[in-house]
């Protein structure tokens, strides 16, 4: 499931996703994001849109082709573009909601704010939580970051390969230098006429306003 609206090269994808996998692996074997029970999960690469979000987590939100609800672990593939550790730590914070869940664990209230019980599983992977308060002046979990420690242990489990390629082919491109200037003159409402923008002057008269056209500010 990946988002088609995102050009993702079919190499850079499979790698991505098979080192996400391991990480997930590895952050469960070694007691970071422990898992009460076994279920089916899947991870996968998706556009944010509009959306202010690294991943996301969703307990029931990925279906098969038996129409089965299994959870599901969402990265932003515009997340993937910063650093390594980072997406790891993301990668964490969203195994962290795995664990909670298999452990039959509220860890978000119904607005999807994070609790206590975020807070206490996610201290225990390795993360930080990143001080923050609502509107009405109460603390806040929702924002995390890796510690020291993580970061450390990121860094050794991690392939930076793998996120130098998906970077190198999904970083975006320079937008190019515009190749004209508007020129406008009198009419109301204002209008513009795009000219090369090699033309220094332009000797020409509006037909309706009877003014030459000159460079629009």
């Amino acid at each position: 499931m990946v988002s088609k609206s995102i050009n993702l090269e079919i190499k850079s994808q499979k790698y991505m996703i098979a080192e996400l996998d391991k990480v997930a692996i590895k952050a469960v074997k070694t007691g970071r994001t422990p898992i009460a029970r076994l279920e089916k999960v899947t991870i996968t690469i998706e556009s944010r849109g509009t959306k202010p979000i690294n991943g996301h987590f969703d307990s029931k939100g990925y279906v098969d082709k038996d129409g089965i609800a299994f959870p599901h672990i969402m990265i932003s593939a515009e997340a993937l573009l910063r650093p390594m550790v980072e997406i790891g730590a993301t990668l964490v914070h969203e195994m962290v909601h795995l664990s909670n869940h298999s452990q039959d664990i509220q860890d978000t209230s119904k607005s999807g704010r994070h609790n206590k019980k975020f807070e206490a599983a996610s201290v225990q992977a390795g993360l930080e939580i990143i001080p923050t308060q609502n509107a009405q002046g109460r603390e806040m979990y929702d924002h995390t970051k890796a510690s020291p420690e993580l970061a450390a242990w990121l860094t050794e489990v991690m392939n930076p390969d793998v996120f130098t390629m998906w970077q190198r082919e999904h970083e975006p491109k320079a937008k190019a230098p515009s190749k004209v200037r508007p020129w406008t003159c009198d009419c109301e409402p204002k209008i513009s006429i795009n000219r090369p923008i090699s033309v220094e002057k332009w000797n020409s008269t509006c037909h309706d306003c009877d003014t030459m056209y000159r460079l629009r500010d």
